[in-house]
């Protein structure tokens, strides 16, 4: 019993120690820390958000767009809290004239 105690015990201590290397990570900018926290996001978080994404309680909507170079497909969730990008940004402009971004805000494609 105390075996399975003592495991419990650092298994917790390691999760916390990753998720408060990666806060610090986003904190102070470490470029190498950061890169495995973007790969964390691509593969877990935003696949579930995804998932969520376009239906009435997820309050996310899916941004689809293509790939400069590459021509690739990417759905991307993004939070509607009043969606807007900044006005000197060219991504408006962009997309409306190639029409390479589609945004989805209450339903799925």
């Amino acid at each position: 019993m105390k075996l399975l105690l003592k495991l419990i015990v650092v298994l917790a201590a390691a999760v916390v120690t990753v998720i408060v290397g990666a806060l610090a990570a986003i904190r102070w900018q470490i470029e190498p820390a950061l890169t495995g926290v973007r790969k964390l996001n691509k593969a877990l978080t935003n696949r579930g958000a995804l998932r969520a994404a376009g239906t009435e309680s997820s309050g996310t909507a899916v941004v689809v767009h293509r790939g400069r170079r590459s021509g690739k497909t990417f759905r991307t969730p993004v939070h509607l809290d009043g969606f807007r990008t900044p006005s000197s940004s060219r991504w408006p402009t962009a997309t409306a004239r190639t029409g390479c971004a589609t945004c989805w805000p209450t339903e799925g494609p």
